[in-house]
C-alpha cells in the first residue's frame, strides 16, 4: 500500500510540475552524456598525446645545474643506467620589445636528438642570426617569415652572442603544447613565446641543461602509472651521481678561478712594474717640461723687454710725428700768409695793369712775368698740400702698426697666462702631462707668433719713420718753393715798383711833353 502511495504522488508531483520535471531530466542526461564522453575519450587523448610525443623525442627529463653543465656531465648522465640518450642545450630568456610593450621570450638552442620542432612556414635555422619563431606569439604580434627580431638581454646574463635574429620558420614545439609558456624572473613574469637558435649563437662554453630520454619510456602510455614510476625511478639515479659531479663541476670552477687569479696576480704585478716605469718617465718627463716651461718663461719675458722697447720706440715716433705735424701746421700757416700777400700783390698787380694798359710794352711783359710766378706758386701749394695728405696717411698708418702692436702684447700676455697656467697642471702628474706639454707649445707658437707680430710693428714703425722722413723732406721742399715763390713774390713787387716808376717818369714825360705842347702852341699863335 504504502508503495503504491509513493508512485500515485511521485505521478501527481510530475503531472503538476511537468516543465520543472522535463528541465532537471534535462539537466541529468546531459551530465550523464558528458561524463561518458571524457571517460570515453581520455585513453585516447592519451594515447594521441604519446604518440605524438613519441614522434617528437621529447624528453622525459631536464637536468639543470647551477654553475652550468659541462660535456662531462652529459657522458655521466648518459653512463646512469636507464638512460636511453642525453644531449645538452642552452637557453635564455631576453625581453622583445613589440608594439610598444615589451614581451619576455624564451630563447632555445636547437637540438640534433631530442625534443624535434616542427615548421608550419619556412624552414628550420641552417646558420647564424636566424631564428625559428613560435607560432602563437608570431601570430599574436605580426611576425612574418624574413622579418627582423630584436631581442634584449639582461646585463647580469648575456649569453647570447647577438641581439637581432631573421625569421626562417614559424612552428610548434613539443615542449609547449599549452598556452601557457611557462614563467620567468624577467618583465612581468610571464614568458610570452619561444625562439629557436643555432648553438653557435650562444656565448657560452657550459651548458644551461641537459635532456634526457629513458629506456622502456616509448613503451608507455605518458601521464600513466607506470610511467611516472619509471621515471621517478631514474630520477633518483640521477640524484646519486649529483654530488660527485657538483665536487667535479666546484673543483673545475675553483681550479679556473685560481688559474685566472695568478694569471691576474702576475699580470698585476707586470703592470705595477710597467706603471713604475712609466711613472719614472713621467717623473722625467715632468722634469723636462718643468725646464722647457723655464726657458718658455724666460723667453716670455725677453719677449715682453723687446715688447717694451718697441713701445718706448713707437712713443719717440708719436713725438716726432707731432713735431712733424706741427712744423706742417706752421708750413701751412706761412702758406695761407704767402697767399694773402700774392691775393695782395695780385690786386696791387691788376690795379697797376688798370693803370699802365695804354703804357709800355714792358710793363705787360713784366705783367706775363707775374702771372708765371704766380703760376708756379699754385702749382707749390697744390705740392705742399700733396704733401700734407701724404704724410697723413703715413700717420694714419703709423697708428695701425700702434693698434697691431698693442694686440700683440695682448696676445703676449695671454701665451704668458696660459704658460702659467700650463705650469699649474704639470704640477698635477702624469695624466695632465701631455695637455700641459701642449699648452706650452702653444704658448711658444703665440711667443712666437708674438715675436713675429713685434719684428712686424718694428718694420711698420720703422716704414712709419721713412714716411716720417720723406714727408719731412716733402715739407722742406715745400718750404723751399715757398721761398722761392716768396723771391719770385718780392721781385714781382720791384718789378711793380719799376713799372710804377716807369709810369710816373712816363707821366712826368707827359707833363713835360704838354708844357712842350703848350710852348709850342703859344709860340705857334705868337
Amino acid at each position: 500500500m504504502k508503495k503504491k502511495a509513493l508512485r500515485k504522488d511521485f505521478r501527481m508531483e510530475i503531472r503538476k510540475n511537468k516543465a520543472r520535471f522535463i528541465s532537471i531530466f534535462c539537466i541529468v542526461a546531459l551530465g550523464v552524456a558528458f561524463f561518458s564522453g571524457i571517460q570515453a575519450s581520455s585513453p585516447d587523448m592519451r594515447f594521441s598525446g604519446d604518440a605524438y610525443f613519441d614522434d617528437r623525442e621529447l624528453m622525459d627529463l631536464r637536468v639543470m645545474g647551477t654553475m652550468g653543465l659541462t660535456e662531462r656531465d652529459v657522458e655521466a648522465v648518459k653512463a646512469v643506467d636507464g638512460v636511453l640518450d642525453a644531449e645538452g642545450a642552452y637557453g635564455t630568456d631576453v625581453l622583445c620589445e613589440v608594439e610598444n610593450t615589451q614581451e619576455v621570450l624564451h630563447i632555445e638552442s636547437v637540438n640534433e636528438t631530442v625534443n624535434y620542432i616542427e615548421a608550419d612556414e619556412g624552414r628550420l635555422p641552417e646558420q647564424s642570426g636566424e631564428c625559428f619563431l613560435d607560432r602563437s606569439f608570431a601570430a599574436s604580434h605580426g611576425y612574418k617569415l624574413g622579418d627582423e627580431m630584436a631581442v634584449i638581454q639582461d646585463g647580469d646574463s648575456e649569453l647570447l652572442k647577438r641581439e637581432r635574429f631573421t625569421v626562417v620558420g614559424i612552428g610548434i614545439s613539443p615542449l609547449y603544447i599549452s598556452f601557457d609558456r611557462g614563467s620567468t624572473t624577467l618583465g612581468t613574469g610571464r614568458v610570452g613565446g619561444f625562439a629557436y637558435v643555432l648553438p653557435q649563437d650562444f656565448d657560452q662554453e657550459v651548458y644551461t641543461q641537459i635532456y634526457v630520454r629513458v629506456k622502456g619510456a616509448e613503451d608507455l602510455v605518458s601521464y600513466s602509472d607506470a610511467y611516472d614510476h619509471l621515471i621517478e625511478k631514474l630520477s633518483d639515479r640521477l640524484e646519486g651521481i649529483e654530488d660527485m659531479q657538483c665536487r667535479l663541476r666546484y673543483e673545475e670552477v675553483v681550479s679556473d678561478a685560481e688559474e685566472e687569479l695568478a694569471d691576474a696576480e702576475k699580470e698585476l704585478e707586470d703592470g705595477k712594474k710597467e706603471a713604475e716605469e712609466e711613472l719614472a718617465d713621467a717623473e722625467q718627463e715632468l722634469r723636462d717640461a718643468e725646464k722647457e716651461l723655464e726657458d718658455g718663461k724666460k723667453e716670455l719675458e725677453d719677449g715682453k723687454k723687446e715688447l717694451e722697447d718697441a713701445r718706448k720706440e713707437l712713443e719717440d715716433g708719436k713725438k716726432e710725428l707731432a713735431d712733424g705735424k706741427k712744423e706742417l701746421e706752421d708750413a701751412r700757416k706761412e702758406l695761407e700768409d704767402g697767399k694773402k700777400e700774392l691775393a695782395d700783390g695780385k690786386k696791387e698787380l691788376f690795379d697797376a695793369e688798370k693803370e699802365v694798359a695804354d703804357g709800355k710794352k714792358e710793363l705787360a711783359d713784366g705783367k706775363k712775368e707775374l702771372e708765371d710766378a704766380r703760376q708756379e706758386l699754385l702749382d707749390g701749394k697744390e705740392e705742399l698740400e700733396n704733401g700734407k695728405r701724404e704724410l697723413a696717411e703715413g700717420w694714419q698708418e703709423f697708428s695701425d702698426g700702434k693698434e697691431e702692436l698693442s694686440a700683440g702684447k695682448a696676445q703676449l700676455e695671454e701665451s704668458r697666462q696660459q704658460l702659467i697656467d700650463g705650469r699649474k697642471e704639470l704640477e698635477d702628474g702624469k695624466r695632465q702631462l701631455e695637455e700641459s706639454r701642449q699648452q706650452l707649445a702653444d704658448g711658444k707658437k703665440e711667443l712666437a707668433d708674438g715675436k713675429k707680430q713685434l719684428e712686424e710693428s718694428r718694420q711698420q714703425l720703422e716704414d712709419g719713420k721713412k714716411e716720417l722722413e720723406a714727408g719731412k723732406a716733402q715739407l722742406e721742399e715745400s718750404r723751399q718753393q715757398l721761398e722761392d715763390g716768396k723771391k719770385e713774390l718780392e721781385d714781382g713787387k720791384k718789378q711793380l715798383e719799376e713799372s710804377r716808376q716807369q709810369i710816373e717818369d712816363g707821366k712826368k714825360e707827359l707833363e713835360a711833353g704838354k708844357a712842350q705842347l703848350e710852348e709850342s702852341r703859344q709860340q705857334l699863335i705868337d
